[in-house]
């Protein structure tokens, strides 16, 4: 495939679609591993292990931050009934204050496959959901965020060995202060 193939894209309800290929994106929820016990860890890996001997498709992990409507949460709490406003408020306000200091930004991990066959997409959702996995299919306006935070990468600076002179540069400096 050409690079310029994957450029020209269109986005559409539930994918986006390239000139001769379509791409699903699926938002994973991750677990919380730390509160598992050593059996719930092996039987998530054994579900991740059957997930991928059960696909006949490539299936891409991709991880971004990314910036969280929180819009929804805050119109939830403030229908929560009158005798739970002491809670909603105290939550509307810490969710006000994420959205000011941080814009919501979290972590999302998404699973990408490329369907030779439309029905491979559904298949692969079953199997998601058959094998343990909390997720979803993104839907056209995550997948607008995801493009346009894929595609403006290209245009930050950002160089790997400077960044690496500047921890040890920091870490010298910490190191020579004790």
């Amino acid at each position: 495939m050409k690079i310029t193939d994957l450029l020209n894209f269109q986005i559409m309800e539930d994918h986006i679609k390239c000139k001769n290929d379509s791409f699903y994106f699926f938002r994973i929820i991750p677990p919380n591993l730390s509160i598992m016990d050593p059996g719930e860890k092996q039987m998530r890996i054994e579900g991740f292990m059957g997930l991928l001997n059960s696909i006949d498709i490539n299936l891409h992990i991709f991880a971004m931050d990314k910036s969280e409507d929180l819009s929804k949460n805050k119109a939830f709490w403030r229908k929560t009934p009158e005798r739970y406003a002491f809670i909603a408020d105290e939550i509307l306000d810490n969710i006000s204050e994420i959205e000011s200091t941080s814009n919501g930004i979290q972590r999302a991990y998404y699973f990408i496959i490329r369907p030779m066959e439309t029905e491979q997409s559904a298949l692969f959702e079953t199997l998601l959901e058959e094998t343990g996995f909390r997720a979803y299919r993104a839907k056209r306006e995550e997948l607008i965020t995801i493009m346009n935070n894929f595609q403006l990468r290209s245009f930050i600076e950002f160089d790997i060995y400077t960044f690496e002179q500047e921890v040890q540069m920091l870490y010298e400096s910490q190191k020579g202060a004790k």
